[in-house]
């Protein structure tokens, strides 16, 4: 049995304070990666016809501690309902995954790339329609420097077909 069938995982619906600053959240996300064992944790952006809710999905037992983090990190967001509030279920689905994992993500864009998926989800949807965003938030890893030399993102399918490979320095 794996973990996840051992723990299935329970939605909440979560109620942020507004204005909600960039920092704050930052300060957040920061918190929720570092927290051990506290995995997994899903964030999710849900769009209807009704419009945008915010959900959280941990392990049913994870669910206080979730709560009490977010009072404490940002303040006036609160957790409510019962776990597994009515959800529609996906018909089509996508994945993006962040690779290579030796390349720092760019942090300097975060506030106009949150705003451009929120804008996403303000499509007009028909009845039966949903659109959701999740971040999952996975098994922790231990922080490292990113290498002098690194592959070049924009050439691995490049060098995936031909055999070669380019490095930049950082």
């Amino acid at each position: 049995m794996t973990v996840a069938a051992a723990n299935p995982l329970s939605f909440a619906t979560l109620h942020l304070p507004r204005p909600l600053d960039a920092g704050m959240v930052t300060g957040f996300l920061s918190r929720l990666a570092a927290e051990p064992g506290l995995s997994p944790v899903v964030l999710e952006a849900r769009a209807d016809r009704d419009g945008i809710r915010h959900l959280i999905g941990a392990p049913v037992h994870h669910l206080s501690r979730l709560r009490r983090l977010f009072a404490d990190v940002l303040p006036g967001s609160i957790i409510t309902g019962t776990p597994t509030p009515a959800r529609l279920p996906m018909t089509a689905t996508a994945r993006l995954r962040l690779r290579p994992a030796g390349m720092p993500l760019r942090t300097d864009s975060a506030e106009a790339t949150s705003r451009a998926l929120l804008a996403a989800l303000a499509i007009h949807l028909s009845a039966g329609e949903a659109l959701a965003v999740q971040v999952v938030v996975g098994g922790r890893r231990a922080p490292r420097l990113v290498p002098k030399t690194v592959v070049d993102p924009s050439t691995l399918f490049r060098a995936g077909c031909d055999g070669g490979s380019q490095t930049w320095e950082g």
